[in-house]
């Protein structure tokens, strides 16, 4: 097992640097300036040429990635160009955010998804049944973007029930939550569907059923728990695009995490606070996935981990 470990974490290496040198290249690529960021539109060529010589942007990308990459080795992430504070310290303050509201929109995403699709398989063919999948159909099919402020205007402006925007109380987090949460458990209620129906024909099943059980000890103690590992796949890779992929959320919401911190960056070029943060991210996604392989074994303990 600690020999998988360390395989594992010795592969992340090259990702996340792999990453993080095609992100820098991008940002490098397209069009924008930082220095026109700091100095505005009145400044001369002379002072631009002058920042861009004492930030370094004035060197080849290839130097540029280089000196990165010496930086990142030795634990610096570098300082912000537009925000003048060390990038380490601008995540820290934001990541806390991030990761409670991916825990709070996995938690919606579990309540709802799983109940439902166990529900679903057991009156598989009925019209709750086909009630409850043409709903995840719609829900899966809803964007963020438009669900976020379709929820703003019903239940922060109309009704007057939650905040609208920011992080400042548990209320506050339920509309966001909900919003990121409501696609992925679509997707966990139909794989929940289709996993437990997959199982409910096998010989362990008729074997409880002989025994007298009731039809929810059945489901619930010994059809679920076999049918779990394609729902802790799901479960495991959703996770990280929650932490990596809340942009928009947190962008509708004003939520002072990660993705809306990421946003700002890459609008002003702030090349470091860039690179850093897609470091971070998507080590985070590795890392994940990761964990995802080890609960593997704890599921089933059939599988061997090599």
């Amino acid at each position: 097992m600690i020999e998988y470990i360390l395989r594992r974490i010795f592969a992340l290496i090259p990702v996340a640097f792999g990453v993080v040198t095609i992100v820098g290249l991008l940002i490098h690529i397209i069009p924008g300036d930082p220095v026109d960021q700091i100095l505005g539109d009145y400044a001369t060529a002379v002072q631009k040429t002058e920042l861009r010589t004492s930030l370094g942007l004035d060197r080849p990308i290839t130097t540029q990635l280089t000196d990165y990459y010496k930086q990142v080795l030795r634990g610096d992430l570098g300082n912000s160009i537009i925000l003048k504070e060390p990038v380490t310290k601008l995540i820290a303050e934001r990541v806390m955010p991030t990761v409670e509201l991916a825990f709070a929109a996995m938690m919606v995403a579990l309540l709802i998804g799983i109940p439902l699709g166990l529900f679903s398989a057991v009156k598989a063919g009925s019209l709750f049944d086909a009630g409850a999948m043409t709903i995840a159909m719609l829900a899966v099919s809803i964007p963020n973007f438009w669900l976020g402020p379709m929820l703003i205007l019903l239940f922060s402006i109309h009704f007057g029930w939650l905040p609208v925007s920011d992080r400042e109380g548990w209320d506050s987090y339920i509309l966001p939550a909900f919003t990121m949460g409501t696609a992925l458990a679509s997707i966990l209620s139909r794989m929940t569907r289709n996993s437990i129906l997959e199982n409910l024909n096998e010989d362990y099943v008729r074997t409880a059923r002989a025994k007298g059980n009731p039809e929810w000890i059945v489901v619930c103690k010994h059809v679920l728990r076999n049918a779990a590992l394609p729902l802790v796949t799901i479960i495991g890779l959703q996770f990280g695009v929650l932490l990596s992929g809340a942009i928009v959320t947190e962008k509708v919401f004003n939520w002072p995490g990660l993705g809306s911190l990421l946003l700002n960056a890459i609008e002003n070029r702030d090349y470091p606070l860039v690179q850093g943060m897609v470091l971070v991210l998507s080590a985070s996604y590795l890392v994940v996935n990761l964990l995802t392989d080890l609960s593997y074994a704890l599921v089933d303990p059939r599988i061997k981990l090599k």
